[in-house]
């Protein structure tokens, strides 16, 4: 048992002390539990907690004996016959149609209403003052106001209110838990709301005070100089061949990967014999990364006697299950290898004290060591992708808004006199010396109990106080993951309004509702709000393209969606619209002419802008998720793993690495390879938000001249979860003096010197 116990959790990167190899026997004894399921529960509970990096030790041993008891018991749960509980009788007692008020929204927008059919009005997210009486009287028996979904099936009905009580008597009658079960801790009841759960601020920087917030004079500009990112919907599923783009781009990558180390090229017959004498090469050259010199270039699959390098992409031979250090293959590009694959042994780089790596299927790397045979290589070295190379040729640099941004440099640099005027100046969309402040949220917006949106309320009520120069919202906005939306079976949602007529609407319908009838609702209230909003799609989310990458998101019929001649509720939620163009309409503004003025950006998934002269890059999808389940490491110095995943984004030049993609519940991804272009990155951004589940994470990576930065998911599952705040000050300009004397006027961007970012509680 102890061999197969090490041997199982060996392969998960841990090494086990006797004390901890004697604990994990008997637990595995105790409760009847395999080595490798045993090995499984620690993987899953390290990357939940970012315990990998640390092993098994006295500190964690006790929350992993928990993990180890939760799997037990719910393993054994799925044996037993499920019973009714308690609970779940009273439910089925409980009326399909019993409304239970929620809590109170927004006090200040009481006045986002759409027309019923009849011409009456319903009230999204507001409750009125004598039923607000009546909840503090312990009342709760009151028809509620607020918007009601409802979805009705032949064995029975049910409706979902804003709390998300009511259940259909199918489902009481298995006593299967409901959405709005009281027995889980719900969003209402949880705990430090508003509280900071990380921080980055390496300066010290003092937080931007609320003073430097009154007045409504926009302080950035919001521009999309990159053209590869998609801008409308393309064709899917055509006769391109998938392969052809793959080799492309993999070709492109090695040329460029050589480029950027120095590898040198082959050498000639009499050359070689030199080299494997041991006499030096003068062909040889330094790495610019690390200043070590590198053997000759050969194609993938070539023997040579001698040491030689080879710049493919990693495979999994499994073709099934989680790349591991048997399975590591590199695959080389069709030019030059025909496409050939050779096995990669990493067990010389796994006794090296100071050699740690980290892989993942769809990499391009660079390795060196011996492949006598043509079909297996024994790595001495790894280099995990590279960044942009410098170009010099000017007629590559493009100039926007007087912006020299040099499309294949590390990093954008912008001049100092427009650093001076975008930093310094009182001009219209200038900083005048002030902070810059960015939210950035992914969805989902509403728990899994209900459709209340409740915690996008909130988050709103944070930005009409905060009053933010820009707020990135990131998808799903209707999680087609959501139960309620998950269980409609293609029938149309229902909304119910305050007389009880009960409407359907369409997904897009929907989405107007509780997402752009919020937004519109600020700017009624303060149409001078400098706020301006960048809105995200989500492969998840049901008014969106299904494909990555996805283009903006955009009315399903186009101009505004169209008017139902026999439905005259269209004329206010024309059907097929989103209604974001209302938003600019909000406040009896006119709809501003030129794109930078605008209060609502749509932009594609991934993308990547720039707020000022900060360039953002940015994707809804979970690439840190499946980077993780994906990837095997080495030897990763402590508390490094996320760092790790965030820098293969950058190094590999893609929002999306990873190919092919993984498979699996919550992890499904339709990848579009043909459009590899508009998910690779144009530039180093100065900022990579890249929203997860994994726990959130604000650092710099590769050298600094990056910040990552994972807000989290603004909900988890029925609870609250967390969004980031991004306080971005201006270069001193003494900073830009000297800067300018050493770099000929186009400077660095810095932002590790001047930013300061904190993850909250919602």
């Amino acid at each position: 048992m102890e061999t197969l116990i090490q041997s199982e959790m060996r392969k998960v990167d841990v090494e086990l002390s006797p004390e901890m190899l004697s604990k994990c026997v008997a637990i595995a004894a105790n409760h009847d539990i395999k080595p490798a399921k045993l090995a499984g529960i620690w993987e899953a509970h390290s990357m939940n907690n970012n315990y990998d990096s640390h092993g098994l030790t006295e500190a964690n041993f006790t929350s992993f004996r928990g993990a180890v008891l939760q799997s037990v018991k719910k393993s054994g749960s799925n044996k037993k016959k499920i019973a009714v509980t308690p609970a779940s009788t009273s439910a089925s007692k409980r009326s399909a149609g019993a409304a239970v008020v929620s809590r109170p929204a927004m006090t200040k927008r009481t006045n986002s209403v759409y027309n019923s059919p009849d011409g009456k009005r319903a009230k999204i997210g507001t409750d009125s003052s004598s039923q607000l009486d009546q909840i503090a009287n312990g009342n709760t028996n009151i028809a509620s106001p607020t918007a009601t979904v409802k979805r009705e099936r032949s064995s029975g009905s049910s409706v979902v209110t804003p709390s998300g009580v009511g259940t259909t008597s199918t489902r009481a009658s298995t006593g299967t838990a409901r959405p709005g079960s009281s027995s889980a801790i719900g969003y209402d009841q949880r705990k430090n709301a508003g509280s900071t759960v990380i921080t980055y601020n390496p300066q010290n920087l003092s937080p931007k005070s609320k003073m430097v917030n009154i007045g409504n004079e926009r302080l950035c500009t919001i521009t999309q100089p990159f053209s590869q990112h998609l801008t409308k919907t393309v064709r899917h599923m055509t006769d391109r061949p998938r392969h052809v783009h793959l080799n492309n781009h993999l070709q492109s990558q090695v040329q460029e990967l050589i480029e950027v180390l120095n590898i040198p090229m082959q050498l000639t017959e009499e050359e070689e014999h030199d080299n494997h004498q041991g006499q030096e090469n003068e062909t040889v050259k330094k790495d610019s990364n690390n200043s070590h010199q590198w053997p000759p270039y050969e194609h993938v699959g070539v023997p040579r006697q001698s040491l030689q390098t080879n710049v493919g992409r990693i495979c999994n031979a499994a073709h099934v299950g989680k790349l591991n250090t048997t399975t590591i293959v590199l695959e080389g590009t069709k030019q030059g290898s025909n496409g050939s694959r050779i096995e990669l042994d990493v067990s010389t780089l796994e006794q090296k004290n100071n050699a740690s790596f980290s892989l993942f299927p769809g990499q391009i790397v660079a390795v060196s060591g011996y492949n006598c045979s043509g079909r297996r290589m024994v790595v001495e070295r790894l280099v995990e992708g590279a960044l942009p190379m410098p170009k010099n040729n000017e007629e590559e640099n493009v100039n926007n808004n007087n912006n020299n941004v040099s499309i294949g440099l590390q990093t954008v640099k912008t001049s100092k006199a427009e650093l001076t005027r975008m930093q310094y100046s009182q001009e219209t969309n200038c900083q005048n010396g002030k902070p810059i402040t960015v939210f950035a949220a992914a969805g989902p917006y509403t728990t899994n109990r209900d459709l209340t949106y409740q915690p996008l309320t909130d988050l709103l009520e944070v930005v009409m106080d905060a009053k933010p120069d820009v707020v990135l919202l990131m998808g799903p906005f209707l999680d087609m993951r959501q139960e309620l939306v998950k269980e409609n079976d293609g029938e149309h949602l229902t909304v119910e309004y305050e007389d009880g007529i009960k409407a359907h609407v369409s997904y897009e319908q929907f989405f107007m509702v509780k997402i752009a009838m919020e937004l519109e609702g600020l700017f009624e209230d303060e149409p001078d709000l400098k706020t301006q909003f960048v809105i995200v799609p989500s492969l998840d989310d049901a008014i969106a393209e299904p494909v990555y990458p996805q283009p903006p998101l955009e009315d399903a019929i186009p101009n505004g969606g169209k008017i139902m001649k026999f439905f005259p509720d269209t004329e206010d939620t024309p059907y097929g619209a989103l209604g974001l163009n209302k938003i600019e309409r909000a406040g009896d503004r006119k709809i501003p002419k030129n794109p930078t003025d605008r209060r609502i950006h749509l932009v594609s998934n991934p993308s990547t802008i720039q707020i000022n002269e900060v360039s953002f890059g940015f994707t809804s999808t979970d690439t840190f998720m499946h980077l993780s389940t994906e990837s095997i490491n080495h030897k990763l110095p402590p508390g490094t793993r996320l760092i790790r995943l965030a820098e293969h984004a950058v190094k590999q030049q893609s929002y999306y690495p990873i190919y092919p993609p993984p498979s699996g519940a919550g992890k499904e991804i339709n990848l579009d390879v043909t459009q590899r272009d508009a998910y690779t990155m144009p530039v180093q951004p100065d900022v990579l938000v890249l929203p997860s589940r994994l726990t959130p994470l604000a650092t710099d990576i590769v050298n600094g001249d990056t910040i990552a930065v994972n807000p989290g998911l603004l909900v988890k599952g029925a609870t609250g979860g967390t969004y980031a705040i991004m306080e971005i000050h201006p270069m001193k300009k003494e900073q830009m003096e000297k800067a300018s004397a050493v770099e000929n006027g186009l400077l660095r961007h810095n932002v590790k010197d001047r930013v300061r970012v904190e993850v909250r509680r919602i």
